[in-house]
């Protein structure tokens, strides 16, 4: 009997090693700063049975899927862009890219969190009197099986990565951090305080490749098939220098997204500030009691 995989990564080994050592070990930062060690990519954002479905013929049949399907495709585009100097990225390898990066902004712990929150929401504001109790039902399998289903919904959320020009950044001399949730996005500069943002909303996606690269995708800009294709093409994308506000702000928007952790090359610690934010506590922020007043399972 073949070994079922059960030791599943929300940030992908590959990825990881782009701000690795030779050895293959990056510097990782608990929140809120106080715990600070090293460990390997191997150990690195792994989560037990995280995407295991106990309903399948084979239980680590997601795990397969991400890594055979997604991940190692991916890879290549990374050894691309990161070794081959490739850039910018013909339509197909394009779309390799935006599907990971649709993955990647949806299959961490926090978005199960928030489709948590959002049932416990639902359940507080609908009440006794609606009948619907969700502690009756097999929650935390319910819950696994609405986030699978939702992180492969890339139909729904690749185009908002695939349809904005891309620009890449190049760094010679600053360095990134990255963290368990390494897409940021970015709200309109006049935008309220607090307002909700989202990845077909965001003014700017910002993703650290690597310790020395970083991905900038800009507005979305679809107002017709001809401007969707212009895009697709790459004729709109463009590569830039780092610059010392450009890791700044990079690196700014890594420990504002960060949920836990904060990742960095060993060489690479003193980016981290002293004091960093707590473990973020909730995804979905409001004023509604429903959210404060949680009935418990």
């Amino acid at each position: 009997m073949a070994q079922i995989s059960r030791a599943h990564h929300t940030v992908p080994r590959f990825y990881l090693s782009g701000f690795a050592d030779d050895r293959q070990f990056v510097g990782v930062v608990r929140l809120p700063g106080n715990a600070r060690y090293r460990q390997s990519v191997g150990k690195v954002s792994v989560i037990n049975d995280f995407y295991t479905v106990n309903s399948a013929a084979e239980r680590d049949v997601i795990e397969k899927l991400i890594a055979d399907q997604i991940e190692a495709p991916a890879a290549e585009i990374f050894r691309k862009v990161l070794v081959d100097q490739v850039w910018p990225l013909d339509e197909a390898e394009r779309a390799i890219l935006a599907t990971f990066l649709a993955l990647q902004h949806a299959r961490g712990s926090n978005k199960r969190r928030a489709l948590d929150e959002i049932a416990k929401t639902i359940a507080n504001t609908l009440g006794d009197s609606s009948g619907f109790d969700i502690s009756a039902v097999d929650w935390p399998e319910k819950l696994k099986a609405a986030h699978i289903t939702s992180m492969l919904d890339f139909g729904q959320t690749g185009p908002c990565f695939y349809l904005r020009p891309w620009t890449l950044i190049r760094f010679n001399r600053k360095r990134l951090l990255t963290c368990d949730t390494p897409i940021s996005l970015h709200p309109f500069p006049n935008a309220p305080a607090g307002s909700a943002v989202g990845t077909g909303t965001a003014w700017r996606i910002t993703f650290p490749m690597s310790r020395t690269t970083g991905l900038a995708m800009l507005g979305h800009l679809i107002g017709s098939e001809a401007e969707a294709a212009e895009i697709a093409s790459g004729r709109l994308d463009s590569v830039e220098r780092g610059t010392a506000a450009l890791a700044k702000d990079f690196n700014d928007a890594t420990l504002h997204n960060a949920r836990e952790c904060v990742y960095h090359h060993p060489e690479d610690g003193g980016l981290v500030p002293t004091q960093l934010p707590e473990p973020r506590a909730n995804e979905i922020v409001t004023g509604h009691p429903a959210v404060t007043q949680q009935r418990p399972l």
